[in-house]
Formats: structure tokens, C-alpha cells, sequence
């Protein structure tokens, strides 16, 4: 129930600030000096399924947008949260997916997210772990920047 009011409470503070961002954004005729008409909008696999992440879970969730209506209200991103990276980096040193939680590699659900008209989004952090204990990206991040595997 708390997890509930605490996920009420966020959505009534996310439709406020897009309230006022409208009502500073009502004047202008040139849109060439706003950065966004609103806020970038999506949905981030913590939230409900914390760490224990699987290919068909995202999948699913990439379903689940396009068949709610969220996709088409605006919400463009599909985020994949922190659990999704192997507990090592390969002997190149790049990060790669947990292979048992995302058999098929990441392109595979990065190319079924897109399918349905969704971006893809993909945590990772700055320091030498994430949350989860898992590799970060500290001294590596050029190497991340460029591939996930």
C-alpha cells in the first residue's frame, strides 16, 4: 500500500511540474529556445522489478507500454535499470549483459524496444560499482560510451 501512495504521489508531482512548464511555455511562438515541450518521459525497470530483471520481463514491460496507452500519452523511454550487466567485464574489458537474465545480448531487447516505437534507455553507473555491486563505469568510460554488449 505505501509503495502505492509513494507512486500516486510521484505521478501528481510529475503532472504538476508538466502544469507549469505549460503555463511558462504558453507565451513563446518559437520553439527554438525550449528545450523540450515536456519533460523526457518513460518508464524504468527498478521501480517494480528492482534487480531482478529478465529479458522477457523488459520485453513484457515494452509490451505493456504500447498496450496502456503509455507510449502514445508520451512516454518514449523504456529504462533498464541497474542487474542487467554480468558480475565481470570480458577480457577486453567491455561491460556485457548477465547472460543467464538476457540470454539473447542486449541489441536483441534494445532492437525489440525499438520495434514498438520506444527508445531504449540503459543505466549504468560512474563509480567502480553500481548499487548492485556490479561493475561501474569509473576509468571506463570512453569503452562503455561506445558498446554494450
Amino acid at each position: 500500500m505505501l509503495k502505492k501512495v509513494k507512486i500516486n504521489f510521484y505521478i501528481l508531482i510529475f503532472v504538476f511540474c508538466y502544469f507549469l512548464l505549460g503555463l511558462f511555455q504558453a507565451g513563446k511562438t518559437d520553439k527554438s529556445d525550449v528545450l523540450a515541450i515536456t519533460p523526457p518521459m518513460g518508464w524504468n525497470s527498478w521501480n517494480i522489478f528492482e534487480a531482478n530483471i529478465s529479458e522477457p520481463k523488459i520485453k513484457e514491460s515494452a509490451d505493456a507500454m504500447v498496450r496502456s496507452g503509455m507510449r502514445d500519452a508520451g512516454y518514449q523511454y523504456l529504462v533498464l535499470d541497474d542487474g542487467w550487466m554480468a558480475a565481470e567485464r570480458n577480457s577486453k574489458g567491455e561491460l556485457v549483459a548477465d547472460h543467464v537474465k538476457v540470454p539473447g545480448r542486449m541489441k536483441v531487447i534494445g532492437d525489440y524496444i525499438h520495434s514498438k516505437g520506444l527508445k531504449f534507455g540503459i543505466y549504468e553507473c560512474r563509480g567502480y560499482l553500481t548499487c548492485q555491486k556490479l561493475p561501474g563505469s569509473y576509468n571506463h568510460e570512453d569503452i562503455d560510451g561506445k558498446r554494450v554488449g
